[in-house]
């Protein structure tokens, strides 16, 4: 499971720094790699003679990463960027919904915030679970901070299963001074 919660978080990287990326595109000067030189690394790896299973599993880490990118949303408002990865379609918990949380800034301190604290999740409009929250697995510090969200499955009615729902939303409130940051999940997303 830990094997797994690394290859999960180093994906979760790898997409904020693509999303970095991405938005440096529009910045005068600065440049990715050409498709050319890409091309050709992926040559040179095939060159290597990796083995069969060694192939197999960066194909699944491959799709892991495909599938956290659907998952993934960000929220830019303020000084702090926020990235959230909604984890149960990728690895699923039976007890708990998990939020891959990654929170960066030039200028605020993340430590001071807890996050079980200040987050809500909205199953549809029938539901808003703000107890038993837990804010785990936190890692850095300062102004750059990752850890999990998990919320609990389990309300008076039984266990709540996300493939049963329209959408479900995850609401971090007065984080930087910002009212609220939704992220939003819908049925064809998950």
């Amino acid at each position: 499971m830990k094997n797994k919660r690394k290859v999960t978080l180093a994906i979760f990287f790898i997409l904020l720094a693509v999303l970095f990326l991405s938005a440096c595109e529009s910045i005068p000067g600065v440049s990715q790699e050409s498709e050319e030189s890409s091309s050709n690394e992926e040559g040179e790896a095939a060159e290597e003679g990796k083995t069969e299973e060694e192939t197999e599993q960066e194909t699944a880490e491959g799709n892991t990463a495909e599938e956290l990118a659907a998952t993934y949303r960000t929220d830019t408002q303020g000084s702090v960027s926020v990235g959230v990865a909604f984890l149960n379609p990728v690895e699923e918990d039976p007890d708990y919904f998990n939020f891959e949380v990654a929170l960066n800034t030039h200028s605020v301190d993340l430590d001071e915030y807890d996050l079980s604290e200040m987050t809500t999740l909205h199953v549809e409009d029938q539901l808003q679970i703000t107890e038993g929250i837990q804010w785990t697995d936190v890692q850095g510090g300062g102004h750059h901070v990752s850890g999990i969200i998990k919320v609990p499955k389990s309300w008076e009615e039984g266990n709540l299963n996300y493939k049963d729902v329209k959408e479900i939303q995850l609401i971090i409130e007065n984080l930087d001074g910002i009212d609220s940051r939704i992220f939003l999940w819908e049925q064809g997303e998950f």
